[in-house]
Formats: structure tokens, C-alpha cells, sequence
């Protein structure tokens, strides 16, 4: 299973409500506080074996930014084996 897949199996078990369409909404937009998104953050990290940096973090402002930074990682672990 790859970091994506991952990442778009917790977006569902997290935020059952939430729908694709929703992923470019802003986190306020959509009803996610910073505690959802700290839980949400441990079980990315730990699901997709992925450490992702405070600095990285705090940029993201919506589920596909999150979506789209773990592919990007996940491409460059790939090309690190």
C-alpha cells in the first residue's frame, strides 16, 4: 500500500463526512481544530511511515496539501532504494 492509499484510508476513517471534493477546503471551512489534526498527523505518520516535520506541518492548510506532500515524499523514498 502506497503513502497516498494510506493517507486516503485515514482521510476516511478520520472524517467519515468528508468527501474528495472536500480535500481542497480550508481545514476551518471543513470542521477540523488543531486536536483532529494533531491525532491525524500521529496515525500518518506512524500509517505511512513517514516523519513529517514541524516546519512542514504548519504549512498545510487543507487535506489535499497533506495528500499531496506524502506522495511527493513517498516518490522520494522510492527513489532513495
Amino acid at each position: 500500500m502506497t503513502a497516498n492509499t494510506h493517507i486516503q484510508v485515514l482521510i476516511e476513517e478520520y472524517f467519515p463526512h468528508l468527501t474528495a471534493n472536500d480535500y481542497p477546503t480550508t481545514f476551518s471551512e471543513i470542521g477540523i481544530d488543531s486536536f483532529d489534526l494533531v491525532e491525524f498527523r500521529v496515525a500518518i505518520q506512524h500509517a505511512a511511515q513517514l516523519n513529517i516535520p514541524d516546519a512542514d506541518w504548519i504549512q498545510f492548510d487543507c487535506l489535499q496539501s497533506i495528500i499531496s506532500y506524502c506522495a511527493t515524499q513517498s516518490i522520494a523514498d522510492d527513489k532513495n532504494k
